[in-house]
């Protein structure tokens, strides 16, 4: 499967920011890699599915440490993302 361009929308104390970003399912389902290079990253995170959910941190070289989880709604993906101890709630979608 080829990686999905998506909009990655980020909420958190300081408002709302959006990132541009790909995410890849692979292994039947079982890990979705998201993939954003803009905001303080690189990011690249490895979600491993669990029961209802993801959940992967950040292994890109750079000097974010970032912990996220999150849930398939139907094509709408939202959850929690820690990064430097601050949390946000971020979502994504394929771009229209």
């Amino acid at each position: 499967m080829k990686p999905i361009k998506v909009d990655f929308l980020f909420r958190g104390p300081d408002g709302v920011a959006s990132l541009d970003g790909t995410v890849l399912v692979r292994n039947g389902k079982k890990e979705m890699v998201l993939e954003i290079a803009g905001g303080a990253g690189p990011y690249l995170i490895v979600g491993k599915a669990h029961k209802h959910w993801f959940e992967g941190i950040n292994s890109a070289h750079s000097n974010a440490s970032v912990r996220a989880k999150w849930a398939d709604l139907g094509g709408t993906c939202v959850g929690i993302w820690i990064e430097d101890g601050s949390e946000y709630l971020f979502s994504f979608e394929p771009k229209a």
